[in-house]
């Protein structure tokens, strides 16, 4: 680092406009890496103020700190970085949501209740915001609703859905990245010393894997289905012999 270009947090906190306090949160938080260190004292430089630059752009743009702290992961896959900027996303309100769906206000907000409407990415001090993903999840609600489906039910089905599958996320999670699940410590370090080079085959993999045990489930379900629908009849065939 350049002799000019060494400055101690106070001086980066002037030259930022963001108090030493916030800069020592953001280091906790791990969004603004550590100083050099130079003996007792800690430098810091460009880098760190081109970070604090950026991180005020993604605040500005309502991204929470957890969001942020993934955009700036350089250990990230560059295609995982895409799930949280997604800067060409259109952002909707929920008036422009209703207009285009044709979706009550109501059930709108029991779904972003439930967890299924709303942009994660976004603070949750901002206003909220919605984009083309909660507009085709809707499109999927309209045509339930369609087939005679009371709201309720509709709201009790993406309910059980989104838990189910924030359930599986976090299993995963701790398998993976925690302590838990049946592997040796070797495994384990092994595992996430080539995570970085590997995150986009685990991502990928994964995914695919989702996808297809859904299959498997819901042609679990139509053959469960089908075999209510026989045991049904076959009741009601009972019932009209016996008249």
């Amino acid at each position: 680092m350049d002799e000019h270009d060494k400055w101690r947090i106070e001086e980066l906190a002037e030259r930022s406009g963001v108090s030493v306090y916030t800069l020592r949160f953001y280091q906790r938080q791990r969004l603004l890496p550590s100083g050099e260190q130079d003996g007792k004292a800690k430098w810091y430089g460009p880098p760190h103020l081109a970070r604090l630059e950026r991180i005020r752009e993604l605040q500005a743009q309502g991204f929470s700190l957890a969001a942020i702290r993934v955009v700036l992961d350089e250990t990230a896959a560059p295609n995982a970085w895409g799930l949280f900027t997604a800067e060409h996303d259109e952002r909707l309100s929920a008036r422009e949501l209703r207009e285009r769906t044709g979706i009550s206000a109501s059930l709108i907000e029991d779904l972003r209740a439930v967890g299924a409407l709303g942009d994660p990415r976004r603070s949750v001090r901002a206003r909220p915001s919605y984009d083309a993903t909660d507009e085709r999840l809707l499109e999927c609600v309209r045509r339930l609703s369609r087939l005679g489906l009371p709201d309720a039910i509709i709201v009790s089905v993406v309910k059980g859905t989104v838990e189910h599958l924030d359930a599986l996320g976090r299993h995963n999670l701790a398998v993976l990245f925690g302590d838990s699940g049946d592997w040796s410590p070797e495994e384990r370090d092994s595992f996430r010393e080539h995570l970085p080079e590997n995150m986009e085959v685990l991502r990928d993999g994964v995914a695919w894997m989702v996808r297809l045990l859904q299959l498997r489930s819901a042609q679990r379900l139509l053959m469960l289905s089908g075999e209510l629908d026989a045991a049904a009849g076959s009741r009601e065939g009972r019932r009209n012999r016996r008249k």
